[in-house]
């Protein structure tokens, strides 16, 4: 009887050894597999979290697309404008410089006028 109880220490030190403790003691499986479960829902929970937090990310990068591209209509519809007031200032200058001339031209019409009087 020695022996065994020998024998059986030294397979039960084994076990513990090589992590079988589901071969000493039924209930820690169960305790084992419980701890598996936690650990796996945790995975699955801080996976869902990460993908929750991508998912928000690209959701403000889809809102910032869109903020940027209505800038940039904007800024171009800005351009646009911009360019078709210096477009009228320069048909404004242009009615300008002739309206001048002609008043130079009629200017010196005048004072050959005058002169031919005097």
């Amino acid at each position: 009887m020695h022996i065994r109880k020998i024998f059986a220490v030294s397979s039960t030190s084994e076990n513990i050894l090589q992590g079988n403790m589901a071969e000493i003691y039924p209930s820690c499986d169960f305790s084992r597999k419980k701890w598996e479960y936690k650990e796996k829902q945790k995975t699955r929970i801080i996976i869902a979290r990460s993908i929750e937090h991508v998912m928000e990310i690209l959701n403000k990068l889809r809102e910032r697309q869109k903020e940027g591209t209505i800038i940039e209509e904007t800024v171009a519809g800005a351009e646009e404008q911009r360019d078709e007031a210096k477009e009228s200032c320069m048909n404004i200058k242009e009615k300008l410089t002739k309206e001048e001339n002609k008043l130079l031209e009629m200017e010196k019409e005048f004072e050959k006028e005058e002169l031919l009087q005097n």
